[in-house]
């Protein structure tokens, strides 16, 4: 499976919302530990974009990458760079996901090699991210 990793500039995230919605649905719904519970609806997924990464993106303290096989969006992962004055050598990864019929093909890897990538030029040393 040939996967690209694309990051996601504010209008291409707003054209992608809809894969974006359904993508999260997917995961929460296959059990991935991305803060939501059930009952979750595509709505409430479209709900998160749209209030929560969106406005991040815009500010410029929020990252989002999208893995690609084909047209289909098959993975996310965001890198959160909202920290205090003082912590700015730290970082956030936020929503790693790779969709249920796509996982153990190395997906996440290069989700997080590209995060990776551009913490280490914005000088972000320590990079977090809880999981379980």
């Amino acid at each position: 499976m040939d996967v690209r990793i694309e990051e996601l500039d504010c209008d291409t995230a707003k054209a992608e919302l809809a894969a974006l919605a359904e993508l999260m649905h997917a995961c929460v719904h296959a059990g991935a530990s991305i803060n939501f519970i059930l009952p979750f609806s595509v709505a409430d997924s479209e709900l998160f974009w749209r209030e929560r990464v969106l406005p991040g993106q815009r500010a410029g303290t929020r990252t989002v990458w999208i893995a690609r096989a084909g047209s289909e969006v098959v993975g996310s992962v965001q890198l959160d760079c909202d920290t205090p004055p003082n912590q700015q050598h730290r970082a956030e990864v936020a929503k790693l996901m790779v969709h249920p019929n796509h996982r153990r093909g190395g997906i996440a890897r290069l989700l997080m090699r590209a995060l990776e990538a551009r913490a280490r030029t914005m000088r972000r040393h320590l990079i977090t991210l809880d999981t379980r």
